[in-house]
């Protein structure tokens, strides 16, 4: 009887072809870095992509990284513009400054998928305070609009309030455009589909379902948007570290 908890021999091939790509990439971005003017940031965008994103994601920019390997400053122009970019977008507006990015694969059938959709933000956050028990996911503080509706005054004096918001993961903006802008916003999301397979199934029509966003203290919600704060999964499903970075507000820590 073989052993339940051995690795089988596809499996470990697998994991080999993978972590021979990130290696051949990241010797690839090193190459470039050597002939790169100050001003370039084209190194850092790769192998930020490379260091921190989860390993499937970085699986695939290793894999694009080899396969535009004579375009590596175009292909960081377009991880930038069509995922760090956009990602980072609050508001409806498309971001200024966008790159030309390394032909899509799928771009035409994207873009006959995506659909507008309305804010309904009110609706959005009461079923995440429903869901995450009236209270922010990262600082167990309970909402204070709330906590004045459910609890008994006893009660109140026990609990510590704040402002919650409902924070999108992938942000609202990606599916509120015109029809002038249809064709960028398909570009978006096939280029986040690409970089991201565990998405694939996710949709335009998603975007203000409860599973995209989080119950946060509005002061998080800040930090999250600007990427000064992400989540980062741990060994047990559902539970992540929260990471922070330069620029994190110091009261929050």
């Amino acid at each position: 009887m073989s052993d339940p908890t051995s690795v089988s021999p596809i499996m470990s091939s697998l994991s080999s072809i993978e972590t021979f790509s990130r290696r051949h990439a990241h010797d690839l971005v090193k190459e470039y870095a050597r002939g790169e003017e100050p001003s370039d940031r084209t190194s850092k965008v790769l192998f930020a992509f490379l260091d921190y994103l989860p390993s499937d994601s970085a699986v695939v920019v290793a894999d694009d990284i080899i396969s535009y390997s004579g375009k590596l400053h175009e292909l960081a122009d377009h991880y930038v513009s069509t995922v760090l970019f956009p990602i980072r977008a609050s508001s409806g507006k498309t971001p200024s400054g966008v790159l030309t990015r390394p032909g899509p694969d799928n771009i035409e059938d994207v873009f006959t998928k995506i659909t507008l959709q309305n804010r309904n933000q009110g609706k959005l956050r009461s079923a995440c305070l429903a869901r995450d028990n009236n209270c922010c996911l990262l600082s167990g503080l309970y909402d204070s609009k709330m906590a004045l509706e459910v609890l008994s005054n006893t009660e109140r004096q026990d609990v510590e309030t704040v402002c919650t918001e409902a924070a999108h993961i992938l942000p609202y903006s990606l599916s509120s455009f015109s029809e002038s802008e249809r064709h960028y916003k398909a570009t978006i999301w096939e280029g986040i589909f690409h970089m991201f397979p565990n998405l694939r199934n996710f949709s335009s029509a998603d975007i203000n379902d409860p599973c995209n966003a989080l119950t946060l203290w509005n002061a998080f919600h800040d930090e999250f948007d600007s990427f000064r704060l992400c989540l980062k999964p741990s060994a047990i499903p559902n539970h992540y570290y929260i990471k922070r970075y330069r620029g994190f507000s110091t009261y929050l820590n």
